[in-house]
């Protein structure tokens, strides 16, 4: 039997990413392992990509289905793994060859760990971004710790992640979100998790893509974002203040990619100033009206907080220059 089942949803992923994206699975140190491709209805190479990898290594199970999206793909993997641990990894992504290992090896050490996480790099064209979790190893009782592990950097993604089969009986990837629902699966995971253990060790690849899906314009991005936050809203254990001020932090991000969405991108088709009132009207609905006047609930680091403080003032002059910046450094 596999001690990890990792679950890779797919949809139309360019070859080479894919390619470095399971070699670095069938590279792992630790060799039973259980791979699950979802092909999500994609219509080009992809699904022939995978069926090859599938003839060349019997841990390979590829699993071809209609488009559902990413949440009904790793739901199809999680009712297919056959291992006591899952991992979920993105078809554009890679892991370090000793990931598993050290994630296996770590959550096996100590029965009562649901989850354990790992700090990750962020991966642009030519630099990658290292992105620490905990700057030390880290065992964390949710039942009394002080330690906010509903924090955005670790609620944020189900990869560079390894979960127990158990903690995720009976929960499942909310079908009907497109947007942060990721974010949504774990505020609901986390609230069952007794105890998560941290490792200061940079053990999976993030890739920055400027075609990926959450950096292009949409026109339903607020109804996207709203329902998720609906949808936390509606999961909030009362008295649970790191959930409370993770709801109120995924909600201010929202509002800030929102607007970022409404004010720079050309797709939108509106003037400047025509946008920038667009973005004052939203402030004024729910449930953004009532996350702004609870800024004092949002946990982010400075660097994030800021670009969200400019957002909130309206200040976009200022936000256009901090993104130009930051998107010259990461050239």
């Amino acid at each position: 039997m596999s001690k990890i089942s990792i679950i890779v949803p797919i949809y139309n992923v360019q070859k080479d990413y894919l390619n470095t994206c399971i070699s670095s699975l069938l590279q792992q140190t630790l060799e039973e392992i259980e791979i699950i491709l979802v092909d999500d209805g994609s219509n080009d190479e992809t699904k022939n990509i995978c069926d090859e990898y599938a003839k060349k290594d019997e841990r390979i199970k590829v699993i071809h289905k209609e488009n559902g999206g990413v949440s009904s793909a790793r739901n199809v993997g999680i009712k297919n793994a056959n291992s006591n641990y899952i991992m979920f990894v993105d078809a554009d992504d890679w892991i370090d060859k000793n990931c598993c290992s050290k994630l296996y090896e770590s959550i096996k050490a100590d029965e009562k760990i649901d989850i354990v996480c790992c700090s990750y790099y962020k991966t642009y064209t030519n630099i990658e971004e290292k992105n620490v979790i905990f700057t030390n190893r880290e065992l964390i009782d949710c039942n009394i710790t002080n330690i906010n592990y509903y924090d955005m950097k670790i609620i944020g993604n189900t990869w560079a992640k390894l979960y127990t089969k158990q903690i995720l009986k009976d929960e499942w990837f909310n079908e009907d979100l497109s947007s942060g629902e990721d974010v949504e699966f774990n505020f609901r995971i986390f609230s069952k998790v007794k105890y998560i253990l941290a490792l200061n060790e940079f053990l999976y690849h993030y890739r920055i893509r400027e075609d990926s899906s959450v950096r292009k314009y949409s026109e339903q991005a607020i109804e996207k974002y709203t329902k998720t936050i609906t949808y936390m809203k509606k999961d909030i254990k009362e008295q649970n203040k790191l959930q409370i001020n993770a709801y109120y932090s995924f909600g201010a991000v929202a509002f800030l990619m929102i607007c970022l969405n409404m004010i720079f991108t050309k797709e939108y088709g509106k003037s400047y100033f025509s946008k920038v009132k667009a973005t004052k009207e939203l402030a004024k609905k729910e449930p953004y009206k009532d996350i702004i006047k609870n800024s004092k609930h949002v946990k982010l680091p400075f660097t994030r907080k800021l670009p969200l403080l400019l957002a909130k003032y309206h200040m976009y002059f200022l936000l256009n220059i901090m993104i130009k910046v930051k998107k010259r450094f990461n050239e």
